[in-house]
């Protein structure tokens, strides 16, 4: 996002992670593309969306957003998560920071689920085709472009190890210390991020038999070059041998 301290209207409230706060609602716009909005209605959210968009650089394609709502309620009685509502004791600015980050590591996660996921059915079915048919009819180029956008994915999600990472601000606080577990679990961070590191192993070990076929292709080629070469100078001489007989 550019130009953030110049947006009318919006204050700074914490720069790492950046939120940002209009009028009574609050923004916290997070590195990887995932922004969560405090409000009090989708109103008030729609309206936060409308005055930023003018300001997103690279946004995400609208098929490719994905959004989650989580209600935060304060409650005298039992602290728990139900039915996507927090009842919590405490609900003060470091308690909204780490419910951000939790939600948007779970829609960053989201994202790169469906990322690999796609990139996982590509390669599956370029793998079927050789197991059926021993060759594949898509052309260099054309597997070149999934081997780039295959390893485009992995660089990005490899780029956001810190989905792991427990916020600072959370050890020296026992009601985050205490809750931020319980959301981690609530939103399975530590095993989406687990599973997603394995299917990555899956798509580099597929990307490495796709460029080693296409370094055998570009292989055979050569080979097949310089065979008709060699038949073509010898067809040259037998003509010259012809011409002087």
């Amino acid at each position: 996002m550019k130009d953030v301290l110049k947006i009318k209207g919006f204050t700074v409230q914490n720069r790492d992670p950046l939120m940002l706060k209009y009028k009574n609602s609050k923004i916290i716009v997070f590195k990887y593309g995932v922004a969560v909005f405090i409000t009090k209605n989708q109103e008030e959210t729609d309206l936060l969306i409308k005055k930023l968009s003018p300001n997103l650089e690279n946004p995400f394609l609208e098929k490719e957003i994905t959004t989650e709502e989580l209600t935060v309620k304060k409650t005298i009685k039992k602290e728990q998560i139900k039915n996507s509502t927090i009842y919590c004791n405490k609900a003060d600015e470091n308690f909204q920071i780490m419910l951000a980050v939790m939600i948007g590591r779970s829609l960053i996660l989201e994202f790169f689920e469906n990322q690999i996921d796609k990139q996982l059915d590509i390669l599956t079915n370029i793998l079927h085709s050789f197991e059926n048919k021993g060759r594949t009819n898509l052309s260099t180029r054309q597997l070149l472009k999934i081997v780039g956008r295959a390893m485009k994915s992995r660089n990005l999600m490899v780029s956001q190890m810190a989905l792991l990472d427990k916020p600072d601000f959370t050890w020296d606080d026992p009601v985050l210390d205490k809750w931020y577990p319980i959301l981690d679990d609530e939103y399975e961070i530590t095993d989406r991020y687990e599973i997603l590191v394995k299917k990555n192993e899956i798509i580099f070990s597929d990307v490495e038999f796709v460029l080693n076929y296409l370094e055998s292709r570009k292989g055979l080629f050569l080979e097949a070059v310089i065979v008709f070469l060699i038949v073509f100078e010898i067809v040259i001489v037998l003509i010259e041998l012809l011409i002087k007989n």
